[in-house]
């Protein structure tokens, strides 16, 4: 399948996964596959309730509750891309930059093959 057409396929799970789970989705959402790497990036994306607790000075309690929903996500996301894309995902890593409300996740894949072409430009 077309590298550039799993990346949008991605993106949209992602952006819909993350509006299901948190109630509000992402502004944007973009994918990069380049073996053995899976990043997805997201802008945009705080709740109200979020952004009234950090103007509070809590920082934690958002964190810890994106930990908690994170538990879960990983694994599904984990199993869409095993059924979706033919993928292993061995690592999985996340982290928020909750100040410019942006949030990253980047994957590790034990894909041997590379199924997903791709090429560098010198």
């Amino acid at each position: 399948m077309d590298k550039t057409k799993l990346e949008k396929e991605l993106s949209s799970y992602m952006g819909r996964l993350l509006r299901e789970n948190f109630g509000r989705g992402p502004g944007g959402v973009f994918t990069v596959i380049s073996p053995p790497f899976i990043t997805v990036y997201f802008k945009a994306f705080l709740l109200p309730l979020e952004k009234a607790l950090l103007d509070k000075g809590q920082v934690i309690y958002v964190q810890k509750t994106r930990d908690l929903l994170m538990e879960t996500l990983i694994e599904e996301i984990k199993g869409y891309i095993q059924l979706n894309i033919h993928l292993d995902i061995e690592e999985f890593y996340y982290d928020w930059n909750l100040e410019l409300q942006s949030g990253m996740f980047i994957m590790i894949h034990s894909d041997k093959n590379n199924i997903v072409n791709h090429s560098y430009k010198n």
